[in-house]
């Protein structure tokens, strides 16, 4: 096993056994001069409980912390743990978790996260449903490795829980408001407080909107789109969450909540890189390269010779630029070329009710957690991301999601368990177009260039999932605890797919009511699955301060269906349907007290062996999931330190090896390993937060920041040399003061400090247009913040 080969687990108890004992043998600091760090509290198996007493590898940042650092997005909680990253597609409207390289960046918008994302214990299947802001939150928990046993929707990579704040028994009110670069408006705000001597409520508020990023410099007289070739990266969000508890003893709480949201922005802005694509004697693509400011070939042949041979392509290249002569301003000037450019057209809104009952039967506590969630959204691109109007791309759809799920729970010193039931039902409607709007290049390669042509797949999924699970935690001597738990998944889904070629109805529209002909043949299934997870767990809480694990977990996650769009590529009935994915998942770790509870250090090793990984694949525009083996192993160490009063650091590395298995590149070539997507070998971040020991105007200043660090990453899972995007370093940077009394706050910050542009997305169209797609983070964000809390 490469986990004891690596990371021999004795030596990794003996290292933290031999620091443990030095800090306690270590003379304790004066108690006027000792700065204790606050114990963290998480629900990561299903009960409250200090961090450093559970044997996972948790990551916990309270909403305090969200709101000091300046957290807004769900995006961003990744700069703050090490282990977790973005997948992303769609200019990064869609954007989904990755965990120790356990990703998903399929873009059909049924295909569920192998990372699963709760809020309010409510999950979220939808994958840009994920991506939304951060308000009026408790705190986050993130969980690494497969939480199959206790979390409602199985996940082989991890969980993502967003506890947000309760209904409160007396009156509390708080009120965010940020300015910021592009005049970015941000309003988070909450009251709560009692009703009756019974009821309680809470109401919440989030805005946020700012102007567009980047700067279209295309001429609207370039085009015959309306609109055209409008400034792109604006976005409007709102949102508002009620809550109403009724508690009318000790052991009995009842709590409705309703919560909607809405998020409005441009088409996605991406740039173009110009890229080469290389071929072998039979002119079959086996890699890729970013082009040179003096390359002139199409394409790489065998020898380096300019090939010419792809459908298509032209002749040779301007030095330089992409097979139709276009070279994409500089990205460090927030710049970009596009026609398919409209600043208000993508949305996404969702609409969510949940009931949750707690009820203590007096030695067995039942909760009850009703939810039901429905999505809606639009969103399209610039399949070109240049100033010629040839192909663009885009999706329309609605998901509902209902889930029940009840459990019996019970907790003593030497047994604790949970067992429980739960039900979930998504139903999801998609289209998913590419679109050639009239005039354009495609639009007369398909023989309408007046009216326009919309390649469009009609995709209807429902799945019904249905679980039994159990989980127990048993002390076998003082100290020692054996975990063991066990969930049954029934999961029962059917599908049904359909292209047509369809006469457009407009420029930014997607034909679904007029087919002309089917581009690829229809496609139906229903299946049945029985999936199980399980868990052993061995942990040895030496002292209060000392805690050893050692744990094996089995992850499962259902199959799924493909839904490739006509682009050349066509898949058997076979192929358009892959298989459920299992994780085994054997990790061992220690946390530990040190310095006299000023410092927090957790350490883990981990050993992953997949099968049959469900693997996401480009191809031309489109894509396709097929399954493959996969290995992977690594390690993470964090450490939280409080030296002096005022001062914390908390810091953390993440290092891993990856690799899929069997991955084919071309017809008659070898398969090969490779590494997954979106998942670097070594990630770091340190925070810093310290509030100086003066007073200014009566209050006191907090200056704090962050450093993140990430190294390169693939963005497809061919590893072609133009599919990988280099490392890079991120900062940010806080001040605060604190008005006496402690209601009134008031702060600046500095998001992406030194500006950097960093690319986030490359999605390859090498052989179609001899370029690569290519989304960037945030930039540079300086505003202010004036808060205060009642």
């Amino acid at each position: 096993m490469y986990l004891a080969k690596r990371f021999p687990l004795p030596t990794l108890a003996a290292l933290a056994c031999a620091t443990h004992a030095m800090a306690q043998a270590a003379p304790p600091a004066p108690a006027s001069s000792r700065a204790t760090l606050e114990e963290v509290v998480v629900t990561a198996q299903r009960r409250s409980e200090n961090l450093q007493n559970v044997g996972i590898t948790v990551t916990a940042v309270s909403g305090a912390a969200l709101r000091n650092l300046n957290v807004q997005k769900t995006t961003d909680v990744v700069h703050l743990t090490p282990g977790v990253f973005i997948s992303a597609n769609g200019g990064g409207e869609n954007a989904q978790y990755s965990i120790r390289g356990v990703t998903q960046n399929d873009f059909a918008d049924f295909a569920e996260s192998p990372i699963a994302v709760y809020v309010d214990d409510s999950y979220i299947p939808n994958l840009q449903g994920q991506n939304f802001g951060l308000f009026d939150i408790s705190r986050v928990e993130i969980l690494k490795g497969p939480q199959g046993t206790l979390f409602g929707r199985n996940a082989t990579g991890g969980l993502v829980n967003y506890v947000i704040n309760k209904p409160t028994d007396t009156f509390q009110a708080y009120s965010d408001v940020t300015y910021a670069s592009f005049n970015q408006v941000r309003v988070d705000s909450a009251v709560s407080g009692p009703i009756t001597d019974t009821l309680s409520g809470r109401a919440s508020f989030y805005w946020d909107s700012h102007d567009p990023i980047w700067k279209n410099i295309l001429s609207p007289s370039a085009s015959n789109l309306r609109p055209c070739c409008e400034n792109l990266g604006g976005e409007q969000d709102a949102a508002g969450r009620a809550q109403l508890q009724y508690k009318p003893n000790a052991d009995l709480t009842i709590r409705l909540l309703g919560d909607v949201s809405n998020q409005d922005t441009s088409t996605a802005p991406y740039t173009v890189v110009s890229t080469v694509p290389i071929v072998n004697a039979k002119g079959v693509p086996i890699g890729g390269i970013f082009a040179s400011s003096t390359e002139t070939r199409t394409a790489i042949g065998p020898g380096g010779v300019n090939y010419t041979g792809i459908g298509g392509s032209p002749p040779s290249r301007a030095p330089g630029a992409d097979w139709f002569g276009f070279i994409a301003p500089n990205p460090q000037d927030l710049e970009l070329s596009e026609d398919f450019a409209n600043g208000n057209l993508d949305y996404s809104d969702s609409r969510d009710v949940g009931l949750h009952v707690d009820y203590d039967m007096g030695g067995v506590k039942l909760v009850s957690i009703t939810s039901y969630r429905h999505f809606s959204k639009f969103g399209a691109l610039d399949a070109d991301a240049s100033p010629v109007n040839f192909l663009d791309e885009g999706s329309v759809g609605t998901a509902q999601n209902f889930s029940e799920e009840v459990r019996l729970e019970h907790s003593s010193p030497v047994l604790s368990w949970t067992a429980g039931l739960y039900y979930l039902r998504i139903d999801q409607h998609y289209d998913t177009a590419l679109l050639a709007p009239p005039e354009s290049i495609f639009a007369g390669i398909l023989g309408a260039p007046v009216t326009g042509f919309d390649l469009t797949d009609d995709e209807k999924l429902s799945t019904t999932s249905t679980s039994l699970f159990v989980q127990d935690q048993y002390t076998v001597l003082p100290g020692l605890a054996v975990i063991t738990g066990l969930r049954g998944i029934d999961e029962n889904q059917v599908y049904d797919y359909t292209s047509t070629g369809n006469v457009g109805t407009g420029d930014y529209t997607i034909a679904d009511s007029n087919p002309v002909y089917n581009a690829l043949a229809p496609f139906n299934d229903r299946r049945t699955e029985l999936l199980w997870a399980g868990k052993a767990e061995v942990q040895y809480q030496a002292d209060s301060d000392l805690l050893l694990f050692a744990s094996f977990n089995r992850g499962a996650k259902a199959g799924n269906f493909n839904a490739p769009l006509p682009t050349g590529t066509v898949l058997t009935p076979a192929q358009m349907s892959y298989k459920a994915e299992t994780l085994l998942a054997y990790e061992a770790g220690v946390k530990s007290t040190l310095l006299g509870d000023r410092a927090y250090l957790d350490a883990s090793v981990f050993d992953y062996d997949y099968h049959n990984y469900q693997a996401f694949s480009f191809s031309g525009v489109s894509g396709y999931t097929q399954n493959h083996p996969a290995r992977s192993y690594g390690g993470e160490v964090s450490l939280t330190l409080k030296p002096i009063d005022g001062l914390q650091i908390d810091s953390a590395l993440s290092l891993f090896h990856a690799r899929v298995k069997d991955i084919a590149i071309g017809a008659g070539i070898a398969p090969s390993s490779v590494q997954p997507t979106f998942a670097p070998s070594r990630q770091f971040n340190t925070r810093v937060a310290y509030t100086l020991p003066l007073t200014i105007a009566g209050g006191t200043l907090q200056i704090g920041g962050n450093a993140y660090y990430t190294s390169s990453f693939f963005t497809d899972i061919q590893n072609f040399a133009d599919q990988r995007l280099p490392g890079y370093w991120l900062f940010d940077a806080q001040v605060a003061w604190h008005a006496p009394g402690g209601h009134w706050v008031a702060a600046a910050f500095a998001n992406n400090l030194l500006d950097k542009r960093y690319g986030t997305i490359l999605f390859d169209l090498t052989t179609l247009c001899g370029c690569e797609e290519k989304a960037f983070g945030q930039p540079r964000f300086i505003g202010g913040k004036l808060a205060y809390t009642y």
